[in-house]
């Protein structure tokens, strides 16, 4: 079983691999707001104390497949954005990241989910 840093530490060295390699970030349809326009997502920020600080970032989207959409500029493969609640959300919100749903304690979590839910 891995520990949170060491599943933290390969999310990162897939993620600078995927970055280097040119590899797209693909997230859920549902993840991508369209505001004024434009393509966003919540991504969520730096902890500070207990929360974390949502930061609304442009992207730019490309492919569709199913229920993911590729996300061709504007964040790392290594960034979590808001995976729920996110038409509720606005930049600078506090939220507190919580567990990925459908896991139980002992099983081992994916590493390093690229989306979370929010508590508000």
């Amino acid at each position: 079983m891995l520990t949170l840093n060491q599943a933290q530490a390969i999310a990162a060295a897939a993620a600078a691999e995927a970055k280097s390699l040119g590899m797209p970030v693909a997230v859920a349809v549902v993840d991508v707001l369209l505001r004024n326009g434009f393509s966003y997502v919540l991504r969520i920020g730096p902890e500070t104390g207990a929360a974390s600080k949502v930061l609304q970032t442009k992207v730019t989207v490309g492919r569709r497949a199913g229920d993911r959409i590729e996300i061709t500029s504007g964040i790392a493969p290594s960034e979590r954005v808001v995976e729920s609640g996110g038409s509720f959300l606005g930049d600078g919100d506090l939220v507190r990241v919580v567990e990925e749903r459908g896991h139980d304690a002992g099983e081992q979590a994916p590493p390093a989910p690229k989306t979370a839910s929010v508590a508000l």
